[in-house]
């Protein structure tokens, strides 16, 4: 005989399955796009941003625990469908990333912490594992990480060939190409940490968004990220980063290259929350705001405008006005 509170138990079980399996799909689909959507649908295969989203789901449904299983699972997917490199790439980029933010969140950690710590807590392990590596392949660190960017821009380039482009700006590229990889090679920890800060913030406020629109309540307290400001003394850092870009070499510039480009993400985010202040204030319809939202994402110039509004915005306050 089955009693009522065996099967009360399992229907939580069968719940808690079929939110495991469906939210590791999910992830595994959204993160396999870029391989899957032919070119001219770029816009879709931005869709792999998201990957961390419905890990971030149920594990904020289910716990910790439940929610590292479904990051097994979604990472035993993608090893099934495309090799251990892809599964690897995905686990330490986007499922230790999901994993961390949960848990500091829960743990009600503000929202910049969260974001920049769980961005650390990925580059850091992604750091340690391909060290591991590295000394397992009797090669070194530096020297991998210079093989992968240099073979991430040679496909970066040849699709470009194919593209639009015109063959001089193609044959530019090509020829500046070791200069390129030397760039990203010494500015990797920067970018790599704020590339996962804006898939962070992407992710909490997309998740969020989502349950409104369900009518449920939202997935994690974050308080209103339109009235978001850094902290003032952050300007001093970023003027101290400058004045050491100008008049050092060596070394000590590449840490402050690197510190001035963390900076500029933070002010950048200050911009964000100036532009969805003003788009709520004056009621912009959702379909433009998304627009431009993507287009301050991916438009350098148009990024580095916002970065420089939200650096201003400790003098002017433009809420204010």
């Amino acid at each position: 005989m089955v009693y009522g509170g065996d099967r009360l138990e399992q229907r939580r079980g069968y719940e808690g399955f079929r939110v495991i399996t469906l939210s590791a799909m999910c992830g595994a689909v959204f993160f396999l796009l870029p391989f899957w959507v032919p070119a001219f649908l770029g816009l879709i295969s931005l869709l792999s941003l998201f990957s961390p989203l419905p890990l971030m789901y149920a594990t904020r449904r289910l716990g910790l625990a439940r929610g590292s299983l479904t990051v097994l699972l979604a990472t035993l997917m993608l090893v099934l469908l495309k090799g251990p490199l892809i599964g690897l790439l995905f686990l330490f980029d986007f499922g230790i990333l999901a994993l961390s933010l949960c848990f500091l969140l829960e743990a009600h950690v503000s929202i910049e912490r969260a974001i920049l710590f769980s961005g650390l807590s990925t580059l850091l392990v992604t750091g340690a594992v391909g060290g591991v590596y590295a000394t397992y392949a009797d090669i070194g660190v530096l020297e991998g990480l210079r093989q992968w960017i240099d073979s991430a821009l040679s496909q970066a380039i040849g699709a470009l060939e194919k593209s639009n482009l015109p063959p001089e700006q193609v044959l530019v590229l090509q020829g500046r190409q070791e200069m390129l990889v030397q760039l990203f090679l010494s500015l990797t920890p920067s970018l790599v940490l704020g590339f996962m800060s804006m898939i962070s913030f992407l992710n909490v406020i997309t998740v969020n968004r989502v349950l409104s629109l369900l009518k449920q309540p939202p997935m994690f307290s974050v308080g209103d990220l339109t009235r978001w400001r850094s902290p003032d003394r952050l300007v001093w850092g970023l003027l101290a980063a400058g004045f050491c870009t100008a008049f050092y070499s060596g070394g000590f510039s590449v840490i402050a290259w690197n510190l001035l480009i963390l900076f500029a993400v933070a002010y950048f985010f200050q911009g964000l929350s100036i532009v969805a202040y003003f788009f709520k204030t004056w009621r912009v319809p959702r379909f433009l705001a998304i627009l431009i939202y993507f287009l301050m994402v991916t438009q350098f110039p148009l990024a580095v405008l916002i970065a420089i509004t939200g650096l201003f915005d400790l003098w002017i306050n433009f809420r204010r006005l």
